[in-house]
């Protein structure tokens, strides 16, 4: 696992993401910097960021990591038979974000996977 940072969706940099996840295109998409959201609104805001990584060829399942504050064991034996190629969340909250993937046991997900690769 390897850290893509970008300010504004991919920016011009569709061509270094597709390069760092190789022949895979498997999405994990987290979305919990926008939990404060109305859920109508959510779904908006969601579809419309995802929107990039499918236009960039990828193919996008949204992680919501409110399913599984608690329960970090399901979410690693998720993340491994998914097996993700990359791993994205959107900006927003950051303490919600923060939050959220620290009840699920992803940051603990995050760290291992960069520490391995």
């Amino acid at each position: 696992m390897r850290l893509f940072l970008a300010s504004e969706e991919l920016g011009e940099h569709a061509d270094a993401l597709r390069k760092m996840a190789g022949e895979g295109r498997k999405v994990l998409f987290i979305t919990n910097a926008h939990d404060y959201y109305e859920p109508e609104r959510r779904v908006e805001y969601v579809d419309r960021k995802s929107r990039c990584l499918i236009d960039a060829g990828f193919e996008v399942t949204e992680l919501d990591l409110r399913n599984y504050f608690g329960k970090a064991e399901e979410l690693k034996a998720f993340v491994e038979d998914y097996v993700p190629d990359v791993v994205f969340s959107i900006g927003g909250n950051v303490f919600l974000l923060r939050t959220a993937m620290k009840l699920s046991g992803m940051d603990e997900i995050i760290k291992e996977g960069v520490a391995n690769d």
